[in-house]
């Protein structure tokens, strides 16, 4: 109950932030204020939690996009919708399987991409310009009203693609399938290798890196906080 308490408790504060820094969608409701949560990250509860995590033996979690994930279907779902409670077992379960399918043929860290799918729409919450039925879960050709985003045409094709534009960030090597994203050939292969490069690049948010790791921290603890 504690780590889960944390997990709501920063994660509200990532995306506070990144609704501030303009980013495309708005941030879960929560009971705690904007003001409680900029107390919290003031004082020392962020420095106990950080050494929580040394006490309960929490891997490191990832910074490089290529990669294996630790996390398995099961986790990835459970966080989504520990955030979420809107969303239904089974198709959090469908959909982060998805996610592990699609990473490991093009070798992305599959809990990065999830992670950054956790950021980009807010945990399955959208409200910006990307719509729940665009399958579009990070953000990509979202520019202004004018330009909303690709549409695609099934959950699968639209998670391919954030995983096909996230190999072109990460290295030169060619894809493995036919690619579906029509935003890669703007992108100069291997100029982002880790989430930090990926701020300024796949948004323009500098924190964008840093709240990527945010989230894959509670992504960590609620999976391995045990």
């Amino acid at each position: 109950m504690w780590c889960k308490s944390w997990i709501k408790l920063i994660t509200v504060a990532v995306l506070v932030s990144a609704c501030a820094s303009n980013q495309t969608f708005f941030p879960i409701e929560s009971k705690i204020s904007p003001s409680e949560i900029e107390r919290n990250f003031r004082d020392n509860k962020q420095r106990e939690w950080e050494n929580s995590k040394q006490a309960l033996n929490i891997p490191p979690s990832p910074e490089n996009i290529l990669g294996d994930g630790k996390t398995n279907c099961k986790e990835l779902a459970g966080f989504l919708r520990e955030i979420n409670p809107f969303i239904k077992d089974k198709f959090a379960e469908d959909f982060a399987k998805i996610y592990v399918e699609e990473a490991a043929i093009e070798g992305i860290n599959h809990d990065v991409a999830f992670s950054q799918m956790c950021l980009e729409t807010g945990f399955l919450s959208f409200g910006g310009l990307v719509t729940p039925e665009m399958n579009n879960y990070c953000g990509l050709g979202s520019i202004s009203a004018d330009e909303t985003g690709i549409h695609f045409p099934s959950p699968r094709i639209g998670i391919r693609a954030q995983i096909q534009h996230l190999k072109v960030y990460a290295t030169d090597k060619p894809l493995n399938q036919k690619s579906v994203d029509p935003r890669g050939k703007f992108v100069r292969p291997g100029s982002a290798q880790t989430i930090y490069q990926l701020a300024g690049l796949w948004a323009e948010d500098k924190e964008y890196g840093r709240k990527l790791k945010v989230i894959l921290d509670k992504l960590y603890l609620f999976s391995f906080g045990h």
